[in-house]
This record gives C-alpha cells, structure tokens and sequence, in this order.
C-alpha cells in the first residue's frame, strides 16, 4: 500500500488493536447513522482522494479509487437518512456532485475543495459538537489508551506493541507510529476523537461507541502528546500546548457555521487552557517569545469578536499556531536552567515584591499619625496573613494550579480592582490630610476616634490586599517553574527566593527608616502620590486580566504600547480607563488641596491632645 496513504490514516488517529470485522458494512452498525460520520467519511475523502487520483484524471490505484467511489456512495446514503441533513436540498445535492466528481476522476483539488466545505456546513447543520465540553483530562486519556491502544501501539504510541510481533495475521496497513512528529502534524483532536467513536474505514480499527465522549477526548488529546514529548518537550506543556491547538481549530470551525459564541469560548479556551499554564516557565526562558505569543492569541479574539472575513481569522490563527510551535521548541526539556530559575525566582519577587512594599509604608505612615504602635501591630498582621497564606498555597499548589485559567484571571482581576479602590480611597484621604486644616480636622475627630475605638481592621485589610494579590502570583509562578526544574535549578530557584527576600527586607527597613525623618504632612504626600500611580497599574493589570478571562471586550490600538511593568497593555479598553482614572485622580487632586475653615488650628496642639488621649 502506497505511503501516502499510510500517512493519510494517521489523520484519522490511531488504530485501536481490536482485530474485528472491519466497519465499512454500515448496515453493521446503524447506531453509527450520523451526522459525525458524515464529516468523517467526508474528511477521509478530501485527505485521501489525491492518493487515488492523480493529475489529469489518472488513477493511481484502482483498489484505493474504488474505496473512494463506495466512500462518496456510502456518505450521500448517511445523510439522506438523516433529517437535519435531508431537509437541506443543497446539501445533498452538493453530495452527490461530490460522489459524480469522485466517480469522473476529477481533481483533487476540487475535490478536496468541495468535501471541506462540506464538512463544515454539515457541522453547522446539525450543531454538531467540535470541541469537548469539559476539560480534558489526559491522565485519564492515558489510561484508557493503555487498555485499547497499547497491544497494537505499544507504549510509546511508535507501532511496535506486542500484537505487532505475534504469529497472527499481519495487519495490512500497521498501526501507526504515533510519536511521529511529520505523521501527526496538523492532526487535530476532533479527527482522532472520531477515530475512536466511529473507527477508520478499511483498517482492522473498529469503533468504540462505548467510551464516553469525555474519554474520548481525553485519549485524543494524550495521542497528540505523544509525539510531542517524543522530542522531549515536557509532557504537561506538550498536553497544554495540544490543547491551545485543538481549540484553535474548533474555534475556527464554529466560526465557519457562523457560531460565534462557540467560536469564542474555545479561542479564549485556548489560552487560559492552553497557554497560562505554561506561561510562567515562557517568561522565565523567553519573556519576548512570551509577549508575542499571548498577543498572537489575543488577536485571534480580538478577530472573532470584530467578525472579520474567514480568511483574516484563519491568518490569525495561523500566526498563533506559528507561536505555539515555537513555544514547543522553546519548551523542549525536562528541566529549566539552573541560572534561568535564578533569574526568574528573583525578578517576579522584586516587581511583586516592591509594589506591596510600596503600599505598606504608606499604610505604616499613617499609624505614625496616629501615634499608634497598635495600628502598625495591625498593618504588619495583615501582610503576615497575607505571606502566611503564600506559604499556604504553596505546599497546596497542587489544588490551586489546578483551578480553571478563567478563575485566576478572575482572582486577579478582583483583587486588583478592588485594591484601586482601596487605594483611590486611601489616597485622596493621605493627600487631602496635607492641607493644614483638614489635617487638624482629621487629628482631632478621625485619627482621635480610631485610637479609642482601637478601629484598626480597616487598615488591616487594606495590608492583606496589598501584599495577598503580589503573594499570590509569586506562589502561582515560581510552583510553575518548580514542576519542571531539576534538582539543580530547584536548588537555584530557592537561592533566588532567599537572596532576594533578604534585599527586599533590607530595603524595607531603609526606607523605613528614611519615612521616619520626613515630616508628616510630607510623607503622606508622597503616599498619595504612590498610591496614586499604583492604582493606574493596578486598573490596567486588573482590566487586563478580565480581558483574558473572556470578560472584557479586546480592541487593539494601531500603536502597540506595552509596558507590562507599569500596568500599560496595548487596548483601548485599558488605556482608556486608566486616562479617565488619571483625570479623576487630578481633580481628586485639587479639590483634596481646597482650604479647610479649620486652617487657622495649630498642628502641634492636636498632635499633642491625640497623643495624649492615646
């Protein structure tokens, strides 16, 4: 048999080794009669015709035309039985040109052509399901391969299983090799799912209409990883990686039938579940290959909610599969760098890091205001809280890398959100306390009131949020990195996280010491203006992050400008709410700088009374 053909099974999947009748009698299995055996055949036919019928109507192999022939008779058959399909008069009628082009020996290409498309509205006809409709689990995908698949494929899916070397007959065409890279490239999880559901047409494959449909996508996308960690790529990011890719083609196929929401829920699939989990080991290795990526896949969003022409969608996934290949090749290796873990352990501990720290001392200002060494005891529990459950998270990170993507955007998005809040808030309250008047006003019934209530909670919360959301994020990233490190670059990521800690503390306690000599209408000033200028980062991350939640629209600038550090991402969304918060934070401003009719008030005689009444 021809190599070409051996290579267009492998677009179906894979060979289970159950040596039975083989299932071209369809009147063998009427519970077969459908719709999805419909694109099946049709897709056997647009792969496999070129193998049979060559250029100028020359046949190349009458047993390989003639299965062609009875293919194109058998899928016409199908669908007349079938009243979604049957009702549709140019369906059928586009079958049957199919079967009279087959028939003719006409191009391959047209044929080719004319099975595609009809694939798809076949799919939008019956509301066919292309995608799972719940996560995979590959674990359990593997488990029901090594009960089907093993004896013919063998444990690495190479072809070589133990039926393979037995006295039996010789199984005409072998199973595939499935850690053949060049064989299953392009494959995608919905061909191999109906491989298993409906079996392969001419093979000693058979269906297994037993397996549940989430079984079966589960072995479909662990036969996918199978030739990607035959290079060595990591199997988690190579089980992601597979699963970015099958949701991209099925988010091309809904929006083909004109299916936009579907279309929608798996681009946005593709990333929180395909390409979060691996992210945090991309930034480490490569940050630039990281931003391209995460901007190829927005784009492909960005595109099905704009409703471009199909052609501008398929160009954008191609740019992100192009992408997500090179993320393979990045990803190649068991183990990270020992100096890579390093340096990645470091820097997310100082961005994180020093933005907490940031908001902390501004909080710690204000206790010294109050002349209060229980309100500081009250700032100091709510970062410790907030590191405790850190440290929490990380022995549990099992559990929580665990969650959806969508819900870690959407712990992120709230917690930002609600710390712009808290730090708007706070914010205006430092800086309005600046003005002579308003500060005595605030010593004598606010800061005075707070002491004898011991009301210190508030400030302690704001403390946790500070500190819980950079916390968190640090846990999230550095456990990513974790997973895949060896011994040695464990070892470097942990030296990473304790040097850094230690320069971080010590710049803590010389800042601390510095605020300690300003006075403390200036000091509260230069709170304001922190936390002025972390809440416009923290809207974008947060906006930013319900983006990639699927919560928030995505409408690109033509200038691309981006500057994750500062909370800075290149949609008018983000860039637009920040500009509306910044003229806020203006007015805030001047309003906050209005004289007070307390003004004529002494400060160092209310100073005085608050640190007595405490």
């Amino acid at each position: 048999m021809p190599m070409r053909r051996l290579v267009s099974f492998a677009v179906f999947g894979f060979f289970l080794c159950i040596l039975a009748a083989s299932p071209r009698s369809l009147e063998a299995a009427p519970d077969q009669r459908s719709p999805r055996l419909v694109v099946h055949l049709l897709n056997y036919l647009a792969k496999d015709y070129g193998g049979a019928v060559g250029a100028n109507g020359v046949v190349l192999s009458e047993s390989e035309f003639a299965e062609q022939k009875e293919f194109s008779r058998d899928v016409l058959e199908v669908a007349r039985t079938l009243p979604d399909l049957a009702s549709d008069p140019s369906i059928i009628s586009d079958l049957e040109l199919l079967a009279k082009t087959i028939a003719d020996r006409g191009a391959a290409t047209t044929v080719a052509g004319l099975a595609t498309s009809l694939q798809v509205r076949v799919i939008k006809a019956t509301n066919m399901q292309t995608a799972p409709s719940a996560p995979v689990d590959v674990t359990q995908g593997k488990a029901v391969f090594e009960t089907y698949c093993v004896s013919c494929h063998g444990a690495g899916g190479r072809g070589d299983g133990p039926a393979t070397a037995g006295t039996g007959p010789r199984m005409d065409p072998p199973p595939a090799n499935l850690a053949d890279q060049n064989r299953m490239h392009g494959i995608a999880a919905m061909n191999i799912y109906d491989s298993v559901k409906l079996g392969i047409p001419g093979t000693a494959m058979v269906a297994l209409p037993h397996l549940s449909d989430q079984d079966a996508w589960n072995v479909a996308h662990y036969v996918l990883t199978l030739s990607a960690t035959n290079e060595g790529t990591a199997p988690h990011a190579a089980e992601a990686l597979n699963l970015a890719r099958s949701s991209l083609d099925g988010a091309a196929r809904s929006y083909k039938t004109g299916d936009f929401r579907t279309a929608k829920a798996l681009a946005l699939r593709a990333y929180l579940d395909g390409i979060e989990p691996i992210e945090p080991r991309m930034r480490a290795s490569d940050p630039a290959a990281a931003l391209a990526l995460e901007e190829k896949m927005a784009a492909v969003r960005a595109a099905i909610q704009a409703r471009v022409s199909e052609g501008a969608l398929d160009t954008a996934i191609t740019e992100a599969k192009t992408e997500l290949d090179r993320a393979q090749t990045l990803l190649q290796g068991n183990e990270m760098n020992p100096s890579v873990a390093f340096m990645a352990a470091s820097s997310i501990l100082l961005r994180e890091g020093f933005e907490a720290v940031l908001m902390i001392l501004a909080l710690l200002g204000v206790s010294r205001a109050m002349h209060s060494k229980t309100a500081a005891l009250w700032i100091h529990a709510g970062w410790m809280a907030a590191v405790g459950i850190g440290v929490a998270a990380w022995f549990g990170a099992g559990a929580l890398l665990d969650i959806s993507g969508a819900s870690r955007e959407m712990l992120e998005a709230v917690t930002s959100l609600i710390a712009v809040v808290v730090l708007l808030g706070v914010g205006f309250w430092l800086h309005s306390r600046t003005e002579i008047g308003r500060w005595n006003k605030f010593l004598k019934i606010k800061v005075r009131r707070a002491v004898k209530e011991k009301n210190h909670l508030g400030l302690a919360s704001i403390s946790f949020i500070a500190a819980f959301r950079e916390a968190l994020e640090t846990v999230l990233f550095l456990r990513a990195i974790w997973v895949d490190s060896g011994e040695q670059a464990k070892a470097a990521l942990g030296l990473g996280v304790g040097l850094t800690t230690a320069v971080i503390l010590l710049a803590s306690w010389a800042l601390l010491r510095f605020s300690a000599r300003i006075p403390i209408r200036r000091l509260f000033g230069v709170s304001a203006v922190i936390m002025a200028v972390l809440a416009l980062i923290l809207t974008g991350k947060g906006l930013h992050a319900l983006q990639e939640a699927g919560l928030l629209t995505i409408t690109t600038p033509r200038l691309a400008l981006r500057w994750d550090l500062f909370g800075v991402f290149p949609t008018y969304e983000t860039l637009l709410a920040q500009l509306v918060l910044l003229v806020t934070m203006v007015w805030l401003w001047q309003y906050g700088r209005r004289p007070s009719k307390n003004s004529g008030q002494t400060l160092a005689r209310d100073i005085s009374d608050t640190a007595t009444s405490h």
